[in-house]
């Protein structure tokens, strides 16, 4: 196992649900995906909600071998 895979998304699963915490998972989800997803060129997201555990994110950007825009709703992210 790669010990570098994944994200840091579920050290802030049960942060408290502040800008300061969005913003770490903002930045947590887009390099994540531009380290392990280079396929998707994520412009947009948003914490759609929270609760004990889990997060769920909406993500929005571009599948690049089609050139398609994509929104990828309540993404569950779980410790």
């Amino acid at each position: 196992m790669r010990r570098d895979y994944g994200s840091k998304l579920p050290r802030l699963i049960d942060a408290p649900t502040n800008q300061t915490t969005k913003l770490d998972v903002y930045a947590a989800s887009a390099e994540a995906i531009q380290k392990w997803e280079p396929r998707f060129d994520l412009k947009a997201t948003s914490v759609a909600s929270s609760e004990p555990g889990k997060l769920f994110l909406d993500l929005n950007g571009y599948y690049l071998p089609e050139g398609k825009v994509i929104t990828l709703e309540g993404v569950e992210v779980t410790a």
